[in-house]
């Protein structure tokens, strides 16, 4: 009795010379696969509001899935995020995370299912910037001169003002 079940004819027979021709050949059976999606490209941004997660396929597949987890570096565990909002231009997806904390860096995991079937996955890295810092002026507030730092999340013009203590 044949241990592989038949497909109707989809199933091929390939037969391999394991040992370079001094012993018994393997005798293998193999289905092919319906095509996988390609996975042409991937990545992640701050893109100066929210993280954008992108991936892009080489083929238009209107059968795709999303499960998508975020993980806080360095230790943190992953954690699925419950129905994402995953929008489309083309072949390109994207998903947006509003809910990070500036500073922090993040890891994310997109699974991808075709028709409820798990096909491939990808992880990519993204560090959000730190919110707005005042440093302190140097040398002193009493000096004819001072210094002051700042810094801003994203590049913008701002002003800064600086009043004596008249204001």
């Amino acid at each position: 009795m044949d241990p592989w079940p038949s497909l109707n004819g989809s199933a091929g027979t390939l037969n391999a010379d394991t040992t370079g021709g001094a012993g018994p050949a393997a005798h293998m059976r193999f289905w092919p696969c319906r095509s996988l999606p390609r996975l042409q490209s991937f990545g992640s941004r701050w893109n100066g509001q929210q993280v954008e997660v992108s991936w892009q396929f080489a083929e238009d597949d209107d059968r795709l899935n999303f499960d998508i987890a975020r993980q806080e570096l360095p230790l943190g565990s992953y954690e699925p995020i419950n129905s994402p909002a995953v929008r489309r231009s083309d072949r390109t997806f994207f998903f947006d995370d509003a809910s990070t904390e500036p500073g922090k860096s993040y890891r994310y995991r997109v699974v991808v299912f075709r028709n409820g079937e798990r096909v491939t996955s990808f992880e990519t890295e993204v560090t959000t910037p730190a919110a707005l810092r005042l440093h302190p002026n140097m040398p002193n507030p009493f000096n004819g001169v001072t210094r002051v730092d700042f810094s801003i999340d994203r590049e913008a013009h701002v002003n800064l003002a600086i009043y004596d203590v008249s204001g």
